[in-house]
């Protein structure tokens, strides 16, 4: 009987310590941290399920990440969705937020006034016309240098950032007093093979990005 109780003891420690290092796993897997941080109120972005890592570079002090991802065709259609739909959100949520004094802006919508900011950096308007650019060098874009390859066909590039007003969005935590900003691209190489590159910063480890705003 000891001996039964003892095993069943044994095999729920085991149980307990597999469950707890399985989360630990997935709290400090890019999938997490990049849901967390794109995005931030909504979190709808995220890594597909089913995508191969590249590369993954994380810093816990600053919060900055630089990471690449090999990606489907389907995931990267499900990605470029889901980014164009969150752009269209947040504009609308900025038409709704002129409206609004600051001392309305408690009042509004969880959903209109923490919209995550996404800007489509492919596209530059002309006039009365929204066209593609055609100045921007993919290769260029990053300042590291496996994050794109060379002649790659550029699919998706965009940037991303929390709305921050002080005091007033559920976004507070602003580093260095400006909220951090991820610059995401998704491209096809040469082999029909497609990519998700995704940088995180405050700018203490770049100066700026190409071909932005």
């Amino acid at each position: 009987m000891k001996k039964k109780k003892k095993t069943i003891i044994c095999t729920a420690a085991a149980a307990l310590l597999l469950i707890v290092s399985g989360v630990l796993m997935y709290i400090n897997s890019p999938r997490y941290i990049i849901k967390n941080t794109v995005m931030w109120y909504e979190k709808d972005f995220t890594l597909p399920l089913f995508c191969q890592k590249i590369k993954f570079k994380y810093n816990k002090e600053t919060g900055n990440y630089t990471g690449k991802f090999q990606i489907s065709e389907r995931g990267k259609d499900r990605l470029m969705e889901n980014l164009d739909a969150a752009q269209r959100r947040f504009a609308a949520s900025q038409n709704a937020l002129f409206s609004y004094t600051r001392k309305l802006l408690e009042d509004m919508e969880e959903e209109v006034l923490n919209a995550s900011s996404v800007v489509n950096l492919l596209v530059e308007t002309k006039g009365n016309k929204v066209v593609k650019r055609e100045d921007i060098e993919p290769e260029k874009i990053y300042p590291e240098e496996w994050m794109v390859e060379e002649d790659a066909e550029l699919l998706g590039y965009y940037c991303t950032h929390p709305r921050y007003i002080e005091g007033v969005t559920l976004f507070q935590d602003a580093l260095r007093g400006r909220e951090p900003y991820c610059y995401i691209v998704i491209y096809k190489n040469k082999d029909d093979k497609y990519y998700l590159c995704i940088k995180r910063t405050d700018f203490s480890d770049w100066n700026g990005h190409y071909g932005g705003r």
